[in-house]
């Protein structure tokens, strides 16, 4: 009975924690002007975002020939091994919502074996190509208040939720700079 009772009033309790939440944003009040339409939040949201990030148009273009004359103990290839995306499938959190590319966490979990090869085959491409493809790129943004007035873009900090084949990706390429700079004596 007592058990009961303690798991009826956690159930309420989280009920009632989730409908209290308030996920609506906006409005926003700029130049004295609010806003409250919600494609107009978005934008003043992404112009907030965008001023914060930049991208570096002078680095100069890479070509193969740029790494013609590497020498002995230089990272020129990352390998991928089944074993590392199974490693790294392994390490995905099993409660994680799909990212834009709609693969969940769970169905990698879950056929991690099989779905190895296939992985395996595409990040290779990938690698050997220089081109991730623009589905894997993409990510689901959440504005998150941070505290302070609500009326304001900037107190609103993004965070995205991204592909869980490139988080496997991104684990793998870690793995192996890592083991390159252990064995090259690169960190101290």
């Amino acid at each position: 009975y007592i058990y009961i009772y303690m798991s009826k009033n956690l159930l309420f309790d989280y009920i009632n924690k989730q409908k209290d939440r308030d996920t609506k944003i906006g409005p926003f009040k700029i130049q004295n002007e609010y806003i409250y339409d919600q494609k107009e939040i978005c934008k003043l949201l992404v112009t907030q975002y965008n001023s914060q990030f930049s991208i570096n148009s002078n680095m100069p273009k890479v070509n193969k020939e740029t790494f013609s004359n590497t020498e002995d103990g230089d990272l020129t290839d990352i390998e991928i091994l089944e074993e590392d995306i199974i490693k790294a499938i392994g390490g995905l959190n099993m409660n994680s919502s799909a990212g834009p590319d709609g693969i969940p966490d769970i169905f990698l979990i879950n056929t991690k074996d099989s779905i190895a090869t296939p992985l395996k085959l595409i990040l290779r491409k990938s690698l050997d190509e220089g081109k991730i493809p623009d589905l894997f790129k993409l990510a689901y943004v959440t504005p998150i208040h941070k505290g302070g007035s609500k009326l304001k873009p900037e107190q609103y900090r993004p965070v995205s939720l991204t592909s869980h084949v490139m988080k496997i990706f991104e684990r793998v390429v870690k793995r192996n700079i890592m083991k390159h700079l252990i064995e090259q004596n690169l960190l101290n």
